[in-house]
């Protein structure tokens, strides 16, 4: 009996221990996984903090070999050192490898680079005789910051193909991918040395593994673009799609369609919702066995994103003009969405809310246009440009209508641009360093904006009460004498700057709103989940000056980019080009601001498939960068994407310049989108109180130009859906160009009343 009692409890025992069991983790690599960069590698290096995050069940040993390589024909072949023969002695239940850094070595890569793959899955084999049980991880390769002596000579290209190579191991060897790599970019100050993580990067990356092993991404997750009272883009393909722990069985369920997916190990599901019918409401639920999300009152219909700057960003209760419309704005099936300013140095996967966001409680929420609702958003009101624009689209279509507000003045195109996007494109290279200047630089601005902010917020205070008061003043009549000078036929007298400089900003953290690919990583990433029907812009005033010729390849640039990102096809895109703006020009082709090449990079974007331009030369302010006519701004937008993006036959924008002849002393310009004719027009908008604008008697807004170069102003008159230029003063003219200036006074239309686009007939540098 005793020794019954005694073979029960070793049974028991052994049970017991079996249960307990430690699954075993080999961390092998080089000296990023030995833990070189943290200054106490068996407390600090990934593997240590990976120990930690996983607890007692896990035994983890680090196998890593200052300086080894993947190759084994390499200078420090890894399967040649101890570090490799202790590692298939531990036996691992898993191995995380992370090698190939040092493989971009000259002596290395160049020369062997065909053996890479081969090697890679004789070390994985390898792994897999020691425990054929193994589960194993490879990692895409850490970032190699740019202050790396051998980064410009080959390094950069080499680490790009080794990343390349690891992606095609991961598929062909069935061995489970993570990314070493996207989560350390954006910091390279946690690489201290340009390639080895401090102890904050090491937490980075044992986070990473930690995901990887566990499959814990804390469960059913949607992006914040999923809220009650959302708009789904109707008569497409939908992907729905979130996080869950890896594994986890999800279901979608809408408009009896239920769909299911299996979380990958990344965290990541998705499924496809077919095509939904325009109308409503429907229910979306999205479950898992633990939890469940259920978004009620969702409409199939027609999804804008509305971005840019100031312009875009106007809201609709800034000015009295708009009082009655915001009144008579109730429209249930018109749903509206406001993305609140943020920046970041790395892509969002969804919209964060920073702390002091205007009205956080109508932030990253779907909500249906109210009077109360469109007045309230951002504590300004909804963009009135989109409102305007919504509100045409909904009377020409009767669909229900998505419109997201994703806009910050005094933005540039740059910052609204992926760093990928900007990398495609070498004449904006230096966009590229400025993101990665930023990036170095954010730690000590982060450590130091508090009191710098303070010491500006100080100095302005003090700036406007003394020579900003001043400075308006002087503002306020220089804007009188300009109208009286040009009731009169005068020039316009200089525009008064202050006698001291505005003090000037501070740098911000995380490159502000500014810093090359900020607003895109913030405010454009996170709404990538949502098919969209297309997109509305409005920017370019903060591009021009020294950077205004680069416009025409930025901003092409940028709406290949976001194309490139949905995925979804060549989207409309309907964009404004910039208004006039500060007095007449006095003569044809004068450069003021760099306005003039903004537009026309406005206009060569046309050359891209679907896009259209709504041109605004006729409702700017001279003395206002905001001008109070949204409604014409927003009226034109619907027209341009009416004939664009649902095929109507109407016209959809002014006329634009097609092509030209020479005749003698007379030059014949021809144009598209002439309508039935051209004809001399005057801008739609009148101010209150003020007499409705003169009709025009003669065609205004063009030089003309011979061999040298010298625009004078010239005749110009319409013959059937032709223009007719002319001076007296250029015998054999060579150029025209129309509204070609800073704030040129244009006048050609056709008979929708639609204004013509400023052009140039030429190619000149001036």
């Amino acid at each position: 009996m005793k020794k019954t009692l005694i073979l029960i409890l070793c049974l028991f025992l052994c049970t017991v221990s079996f249960a307990r069991k430690r699954v075993k983790v080999a961390c092998v690599g080089n000296s990023i996984t030995y833990g070189i960069g943290v200054s106490d590698p068996d407390k600090e290096s990934y593997p240590a903090r990976l120990q930690q995050m996983l607890g007692e069940g896990y035994t983890v040993e680090r196998f890593g070999k200052p300086g080894a390589t993947l190759l084994n024909k390499g200078h420090r072949p890894f399967m040649q050192q101890k570090e490799f023969k202790d590692a298939l002695a531990f036996a691992g239940d898993v191995v995380v490898i992370h090698l190939g850094v040092n493989d971009t070595d000259p002596r290395d890569w160049p020369n062997y680079r065909d053996f890479f793959i081969a090697d890679y899955r004789a070390l994985i084999d390898s792994f897999r005789v020691a425990n054929p049980e193994c589960r194993i991880l490879i990692a895409r390769l850490t970032p190699i910051a740019d202050r790396h002596p051998r980064f410009e000579s080959g390094t950069r290209d080499w680490h790009d193909e080794i990343q390349l190579a690891i992606e095609t191991i991961a598929k062909y060897a069935q061995v489970q991918l993570i990314d070493f790599h996207a989560p350390l970019y954006p910091y390279p100050f946690m690489l201290p040395d340009a390639v080895h993580p401090d102890k904050e990067g090491a937490a980075v990356l044992a986070k990473t593994v930690y995901e990887g092993i566990t499959g814990d991404f804390g469960g059913l997750q949607m992006p914040e673009i999923y809220t009650d009272n959302m708009v789904l883009q109707h008569g497409r393909l939908l992907t729905i799609q979130g996080k869950a722990d890896a594994g986890e069985k999800v279901t979608v369920s809408i408009d009896r369609q239920q769909l299911q997916a299996v979380t990958g190990a990344d965290g990541k599901w998705a499924v496809d919702v077919r095509p939904l019918k325009a109308g409503g409401p429907y229910t979306l639920t999205v479950s898992t066995e633990k939890r469940k999300q259920v978004y009620e009152n969702v409409l199939a219909g027609e999804v804008w994103l509305c971005s840019g700057q100031s312009n875009m960003e106007w809201g609709i209760k800034v000015r009295k003009e708009y009082a009655d419309d915001i009144a008579a704005s109730e429209d249930p099936l018109l749903r509206l969405f406001f993305v609140p300013k943020n920046t970041s140095l790395q892509p969002l996967t969804d919209i964060e809310v920073p702390q002091g966001t205007s009205n956080p409680e109508r932030a990253a929420r779907w909500v249906l246009c109210t009077p109360e609702m469109l007045a309230k958003i951002n504590g300004q009101g909804f963009s009135a440009t989109a409102y305007y624009f919504a509100r045409d689209m909904r009377a020409a279509n009767g669909r229900p209508l998505g419109v997201i507000q994703s806009a910050w003045g005094g933005t540039r195109a740059e910052a609204w641009t992926s760093l990928s996007g900007l990398k495609q494109e070498p004449a904006l290279a230096h966009y590229v360093a400025a993101y990665e200047k930023n990036v170095k630089d954010n730690p000590e601005i982060l450590a130091t904006y508090p009191q710098k902010q303070k010491e500006f917020d100080e100095a302005v205070r003090e700036w406007d009460k003394t020579v900003g008061k001043e400075w308006n003043q002087a503002q306020k009549e220089w804007a009188i004498a300009v109208q009286a000078a040009q009731a009169d036929g005068k020039p316009a007298p200089p525009k008064p700057q202050p006698r001291v400089p505005r003090p000037p900003n501070p740098r911000k953290p995380n490159g502000g709103n500014n810093g090359p690919s900020n607003l895109f990583n913030a405010m454009i990433s996170p709404l990538i989940p949502l098919s969209i029907k297309g997109v509305i812009w409005y920017q370019g005033e903060f591009n021009s000056g020294g950077s205004g010729k680069e416009y025409a390849t930025l901003f092409s640039r940028m709406i290949t980019d976001w194309r490139e990102k949905w995925g979804i096809g060549d989207f409309p895109f309907v964009y404004v080009q910039l208004p006039n703006f500060e007095p007449v020009d006095p003569e044809p082709s004068v450069e003021g601001n760099g306005w003039r090449w903004v537009r026309e990079g406005q206009l060569k974007a046309l050359n891209l498939p679907n896009t259209a331009m709504a041109v605004t030369i006729d409702v700017g302010d001279p003395f206002d960068l905001h001008p109070v006519d949204k409604y014409d701004v927003g009226h034109r937008l619907a027209l341009a994407a009416r004939k664009l993006a649902y095929g109507e036959k109407i016209v959809g924008m002014g006329p634009l310049y097609k092509k030209m002849s020479v005749k003698g002393n007379k030059i014949i310009l021809e144009f598209t989108n002439q309508g039935k004719k051209l004809v001399m027009g005057t801008s739609p908008y009148i101010p209150a109180g003020k007499p409705p604008h003169p009709k025009p008697t003669k065609l205004t807004g063009f030089g003309i130009a011979g061999a040298d170069r010298k625009f004078v102003w010239a005749d110009a008159v319409i013959e059937g859906n032709k223009v007719i230029v002319s001076s007296s003063e250029v015998a054999v003219p060579l150029a025209v160009r129309y509204g070609f200036s800073n704030s040129p006074l244009c006048n050609l239309y056709n008979e929708k009343g639609l204004p013509a686009s400023p052009f140039r007939t030429d190619s000149w540098d001036k």
